[in-house]
This record gives C-alpha cells, structure tokens and sequence, in this order.
C-alpha cells in the first residue's frame, strides 16, 4: 500500500469515527429538528503545512459526500519550533472569545499539539465537546486519552519507520532501528 493510500485510509477512518461519534449524539435526525451543528476543526499546524491542506481537504470532502450538514471552524495552531507560550494562551483567549457561549458539538484535532490542547481546555473552550483526533503520534497522549472524551487514529511516528532496498525501490516497515 502506498503512503498516499495509507493517508487516504486514515482520513476515512477518521471520518466514519467522527460519523459514529455524529451518529452518537443524534446528528441524523430530520433536518426540521435538528440544530445547526457546529465543528471545530484544530490543526497543529500552519494551513501552508501539505498535510494539514491534504487533511483539510480529506475531512471537508467527507463532509460533503456525507450528506452531514454542519458549520465547519478551521483553526490553526501553527506550531513551529519558535512557539512560545504566550502563543497558546493568546489562542485560548481567541477560541474562548469564539466558541464559549455557542461551543461546537465535537472538536476534530490533527497532531499531537493539537490533540492535548483540545484535551486540557476543552471544558472551557469548547463547552465539553468529545474529540475526534488524527495523526496522533505520541502514545503515551494516546494511552492517558480518557475514554469517553472522543476517539481517533493513532499513527505510527515517522522515525519509527525503517527504510530498505529492494529491488531498486525504498519500502516503509515499521521497526525502531534504520537498515539498510
């Protein structure tokens, strides 16, 4: 399976979880009594990240073929290596401003960062909503993730991966040491 198909499985993956999650809390009913849904969107990184565009773009195209009408917030955190704190508590200043007296129904979060931001502040910030996490690298994030509070895909870390030559070509397999 090529990277670009694993990709295309984990955001489906990611979508059907975030259907079950909808689906949960009654997202299906007629549109007449339905409420306007809303979506937070978290990326860890800048929209100029390729991945975060492929991701975006992955989970609004699921949107849209799904039928789920729902109002779609994209923030981005846009971690880098000069982040600093007073970064996160101007973005939580931000996100309060705009979501704590009409909160989403569920936070979608790509990245680490992303994932334990949501996590630590999602009582405040975004009224409690559950979370449905993706390219989330870290396992011992993934292992303290309390049950209940939403659901996700854990990825393996790109260092993670092992590269051999076979036949010319370069194949992924996971493993913790590089050979060659």
């Amino acid at each position: 399976m090529t990277a670009r198909s694993r990709q295309g499985f984990k955001l489906l993956a990611v979508f059907f979880l975030l259907l079950s999650a909808l689906h949960i809390q009654g997202w299906f009913e007629p549109a007449a009594a339905s409420a306007n849904r809303r979506v937070v969107l978290l990326h860890t990184l800048s929209p100029d990240d390729e991945w975060t565009r492929r991701a975006t773009d992955g989970i609004m195209e699921s949107f849209s073929d799904s039928g789920v009408t729902a109002e779609i917030f994209i923030e981005y955190m846009d971690i880098t290596s000069t982040f600093w704190s007073s970064h996160v508590e101007r973005l939580k200043d931000l996100l309060e401003a705009k979501f704590s007296t009409s909160p989403p129904d569920v936070v979608v979060t790509t990245g680490n960062e992303a994932a334990t931001f949501a996590l630590v502040h999602t009582a405040v910030l975004f009224g409690g909503a559950p979370i449905v996490f993706c390219g989330l690298t870290n396992e011992y994030l993934f292992s303290v993730f309390p049950e209940g509070r939403g659901t996700g895909i854990y990825s393996v870390p790109a260092h993670d991966l092992s590269f051999r030559r076979s036949e010319g070509s370069i194949q992924g397999h996971p493993s913790p040491s590089f050979q060659t």
